[in-house]
């Protein structure tokens, strides 16, 4: 079995993350704590880690779009009270 701790600052909060990697000849183990709670991801294999990996960016742009046009909407209903006053 071999263990391997990381670390690193993530981009959205800019907190540090620590994470450790636990690995057997039958799989691999992720292992990190974040918001005060430790989440286990159990890896299969590179592949399947990767195809996550590419629905988390896509998953991530749809978000940052949807919360872009609510912000949008906002703006212009703030512009059209505005307006009535």
């Amino acid at each position: 079995m071999k263990v391997n701790k990381f670390s690193f600052n993530e981009n959205i909060y800019g907190d540090q993350i620590e994470y450790v990697i636990i690995e057997d000849e039958k799989e691999k183990i992720l292992i990190f704590e974040y918001y005060e709670k430790i989440h286990i991801v159990k890896i299969e294999n590179e592949r399947k880690l990767l195809e996550k990996l590419i629905e988390c960016k896509i998953l991530n742009d749809y978000l940052n779009e949807v919360i872009q046009e609510q912000e949008d909407e906002l703006e212009d209903l703030e512009k059209d009270y505005e307006m009535e006053d």
